[in-house]
């Protein structure tokens, strides 16, 4: 049977157990991941009536979708004890956010695809702790990469792509909304 996003969030929460043991959750994520793409694999080789390629591709893309928010909930969580509160200016949560781009954001992921992702938060006008909200979130960002992509003897869980982000491979891990916007503005194109 085809699973959806709400069974994976719910599998991948047990596979990863407590997120306070990084390498719990990297092992648990890559065995899950891995399961799960075998079961997906398996499925299609048998030719299930009624399984066509379009639930295939809509099912890995709902478990990359949980694959990375288990990862990002570690990689804050993981930050956030390290470094402190990112508050913004004013006192509130500095919000962070995940956006799924290609094959991903259009929910056909296929057995060799890698994730290609954007990475945002709110606004540099604020502070976790000592830092400024840029460099932790650039930690958050790394740790949530590496969690997802470094390979282990558990293998990865899926190829992560940041490429798609403003100035590509020259650019910061991680944008503020405001700086994004006014690249964008300047060298975005159709």
């Amino acid at each position: 049977q085809a699973r959806d996003l709400r069974s994976y969030r719910r599998l991948a929460a047990s596979a990863v157990g407590d997120l306070s043991d990084a390498i719990a959750v990297r092992r648990g994520l890559r065995r899950f991941a891995a399961r799960e793409k075998l079961r997906i694999a398996t499925r299609e080789l048998l030719a299930h009536p009624g399984q066509d390629v379009d639930v295939t591709a809509r099912e890995l893309g709902d478990l990359a979708d949980a694959c990375c928010e288990v990862a990002l909930v570690e990689a804050l969580a993981w930050a956030e004890g390290r470094f402190g509160t990112p508050l913004a200016s004013g006192g509130e949560p500095c919000p962070f956010v995940v956006i799924g781009m290609g094959k991903l954001g259009g929910r056909e992921l296929n057995a060799g695809s890698d994730v290609d992702l954007m990475l945002f938060y709110e606004t540099d006008d604020g502070r976790a702790g000592e830092h400024s909200l840029h460099e932790h979130y650039t930690r958050v960002a790394q740790r949530f990469v590496a969690t997802l992509d470094d390979p282990t003897d558990d293998g990865f869980v899926w190829r992560v792509d940041l490429r798609l982000r403003p100035e590509g491979t020259r650019g910061p891990l991680v944008n503020a909304l405001a700086a994004a916007e006014r690249y964008y503005e300047t060298w975005g194109r159709t």
